[in-house]
């Protein structure tokens, strides 16, 4: 009986113990230059946004975000923005976090990455779609469209004028194992801005990362956003998917749309006729 019931377990439990499929980086950067340059910029901390999800979840988010742009200097227009989110699907509560990076006039790092219970990033023909990469610890691929509904601006929006923001040029020689194995050849610039010339307390330690890239699969850009904590990023092109930075140093790569959607039903048929073929088993040994 021991026998029969681990068998079951299996069966229920094999499908959510499945992961995205995921590539570690790893290789050696060399500095190439580092300069520092004065730009006005402008943060708005607490924004609350609301909506709704469609395709392949439905339901309903809220997000409280931290919005950082820079308004000159030769970033100017580029834009980012840290978000805690909250969703509520098919009647459960699930959060994480979220980070999106934009400029205007649009660049190639026009993006974003969602973490938590729901993993996605955008998908590059359409900033709006979201390619799923794990969800609930399930592995899935789809889509789904976060819709927002409604606004409310956060309580401190300050501008300043003259704050230094630091520039470091990095080259990057390294490999990639996992999911996709191969050579990797990166140009990585990190922005860094001062957050302390707005006088507003609880600010993250933010940094921005930008990359083109190239490896044995072919070229490619991304992104990633430090807040003090943790890293995290979208990467477009030929690793297309979920880039994460652990405190560790170490880089990691989720890749999205890898996975076949799971047929719970078809677990259930697989689990009915392992059931009916244990209790032939059985039956066939008494007699």
């Amino acid at each position: 009986m021991k026998r029969y019931l681990a068998v079951i377990l299996m069966v229920f439990l094999l499908p959510s113990a499945a992961l995205a499929d995921q590539t570690l980086l790893t290789g050696t950067s060399v500095q190439t230059s580092l300069t520092t340059q004065y730009v006005d910029a402008s943060i708005e901390v607490g924004k609350i946004t609301s909506g709704v999800l469609s395709a392949a979840f439905t339901g309903t988010y809220t997000s409280t975000e931290f919005y950082f742009y820079i308004n000159s200097g030769t970033y100017s227009g580029y834009a980012c923005s840290l978000q805690e989110w909250v969703a509520e699907v098919g009647g459960n509560s699930y959060s994480g976090v979220a980070r999106s990076l934009w400029a205007l006039p649009a660049s190639p790092y026009d993006g974003a990455a969602i973490d938590g219970a729901i993993g996605a990033v955008a998908s590059g023909s359409d900033p709006t779609l979201m390619d799923i990469t794990s969800f609930l610890g399930t592995q899935y691929s789809g889509s789904f469209t976060p819709t927002e509904t409604s606004e409310t601006p956060g309580d401190v929006n300050v501008n300043v004028t003259s704050m230094p923001l630091y520039i470091e040029t990095r080259s990057f020689d390294g490999a990639a194992a996992g999911y996709y194995n191969g050579n990797l050849d990166a140009a990585l610039v990190h922005l860094d801005p001062d957050l302390s010339a707005f006088g507003v307390a609880g600010l993250p330690d933010l940094r921005i990362t930008l990359v083109n890239y190239t490896s044995d699969a072919g070229p490619g850009t991304a992104f990633d956003i430090w807040d003090g904590t943790n890293g995290l990023g979208g990467i477009d092109g030929s690793l297309y998917g979920i880039l994460r930075e652990y405190p560790d140093g170490s880089v990691v790569i989720e890749h999205a749309g890898t996975a076949p959607p799971i047929p719970i039903p078809g677990a259930v048929w697989l689990l009915g006729s392992g059931l009916v073929g244990l209790l032939a088993l059985k039956r066939r040994r008494k007699e």
